[in-house]
């Protein structure tokens, strides 16, 4: 049941999101800096997966295997900052945020059992 809530969360987040976005407008910059600022966490927890994934089985336990996590916390913080720091957008940000945030953090989860070896 939670698994459906956070994916309602994320599928209506970023569907606002792309109403919220000025198709026919010149003025993309802040919402792809906004965009590329969110996706960041994503894109380095998918790197971390990628390089030091372990095979299953191996239950390892390293530092590296909390950087999902705190990378999908970071996530939540930016979405603030980037509410603040972009207040024409600042709609935009938070929808965006809050429709990124239930994939970062199952991505995160996904991740941290790749890199531990041990698979639930």
């Amino acid at each position: 049941m939670l698994l459906i809530g956070l994916v309602f969360v994320a599928v209506l987040g970023i569907g606002i999101a792309a109403l919220l976005y000025p198709w026919r407008k010149p003025v993309w910059r802040p919402y792809l800096d906004i965009i590329v600022l969110l996706l960041a966490p994503l894109v380095v927890i998918a790197t971390l997966q990628a390089v030091f994934a372990l095979p299953p089985g191996s239950c390892v336990e390293r530092p590296i295997n909390n950087a999902p996590l705190i990378l999908a916390i970071i996530e939540a913080g930016l979405g603030i900052v980037t509410a603040i720091i972009f207040p024409r957008a600042r709609w935009f940000a938070i929808v965006l945020a809050t429709g990124l945030f239930p994939i970062t953090l199952g991505w995160a989860f996904i991740a941290t059992m790749s890199l531990a070896g041990c698979w639930i």
